[in-house]
């Protein structure tokens, strides 16, 4: 009868099981063997994250209501999940109290595969008068006596995964 060696196969350290041949596959996938033991190292792979901060521009006072910011993230695929959140810091156009008190929405768009995404940024909506308010109807966006405006520069912390 022929002599058959398996192979033992190990996941951080606990046994997963034996096989005949082990094939590594997949970008940047790395083997190294020593004293009879094979590490494997997968770059990256899910679940790292990637973050950083960019600076969104309202422009000059009056300012604008929405603006927006793109992103490069080379590293970025379908499907990472994109979180955003106002720095509270002060910038060369604002103290941290009016970063603090400034009504921002943020929204990351869809990731561009191997680019980036894009930041949206706009002041949340305001009722500007007391028929807009009874009615539920909001001012247009951009207006200088309808919905709120903000101007200068904010910074935005950013991760994804």
């Amino acid at each position: 009868m022929p002599l058959i060696r398996r192979t033992v196969v190990r996941d951080e350290g606990v046994q997963q099981g034996a096989v005949n041949t082990l094939d590594f596959a997949g970008a940047g996938v790395t083997v190294a063997v020593a004293g009879g033991v094979a590490t494997v190292t997968v770059p990256g792979g899910s679940g790292s994250t990637v973050s950083g901060q960019s600076e969104i521009d309202f422009g000059v006072f009056p300012g604008k209501a929405e603006t927006s910011l793109a992103v490069a993230a080379p590293g970025i695929v379908a499907g990472s999940r994109i979180v955003l959140s106002l720095a509270a810091v002060a910038t060369a156009d604002h103290g941290v109290e009016d970063v603090i008190l400034e009504e921002l929405d943020l929204l990351p768009g869809a990731p561009s595969v191997g680019v980036g995404f894009t930041i949206f940024a706009r002041v949340r909506s305001q009722f500007t008068s007391d028929e807009q308010k009874a009615s539920g109807r909001r001012g247009s966006l951009g207006s200088f006596g309808g919905n709120q405006m903000s101007w200068g520069r904010f910074l935005v912390n950013w991760s994804y995964t």
